[in-house]
């Protein structure tokens, strides 16, 4: 993008500490491309360690204002945070996603049936906005897109 010459590095990493490790913003105060960076970061094993010891040095400054503010506030949202990231096994959320696609042909009652039972564990609320009100007669619309299927 620019060259200035082969003196940009240090200009540079004073940027990225000043720009709390943001490479786009320190580049562009230095007036040379992100590009050049990475490539000199490929070039340059010392360069490299340098910009990684100040990203990490300001994630650390962060971290450490993260936990000052739940202390400060009584929220602990800090703390989680700083938990999930130090014992990820015991707090990170889990979610577990199961995709099945299956091709049958079964009778309407039998497939509706199914089809309750597959989603009974959904929370009441849901269930509602999902499955028809006893009595209630709704058939899928196999005319419509696939893709977005509907209850009409």
């Amino acid at each position: 993008m620019y060259d200035v010459g082969p003196d940009w590095r240090e200009p540079y990493l004073q940027a990225l500490d000043a720009h709390g490790g943001k490479q786009y913003l320190a580049s562009a105060s230095v007036g040379i491309g992100a590009k050049q960076v990475r490539d000199e970061m490929h070039r340059s094993e010392d360069f490299a360690v340098r910009v990684k010891e100040i990203t990490e040095l300001h994630a650390d400054r962060l971290e450490q204002a993260m936990e000052d503010q739940a202390h400060a506030t009584g929220n602990p949202v800090g703390y989680i945070v700083r938990l999930k990231a130090l014992r990820p096994a015991l707090y990170l959320e889990r979610h577990l996603a199961m995709s099945i696609t299956a091709t049958a042909e079964i009778p309407a009652g039998d497939a509706r049936q199914l089809l309750a039972h597959a989603l009974g564990a959904m929370l009441d609320v849901t269930t509602q906005r999902v499955l028809p009100a006893p009595g209630e007669q709704r058939e899928l619309d196999a005319s419509k897109d696939a893709s977005k299927p509907s209850l009409s």
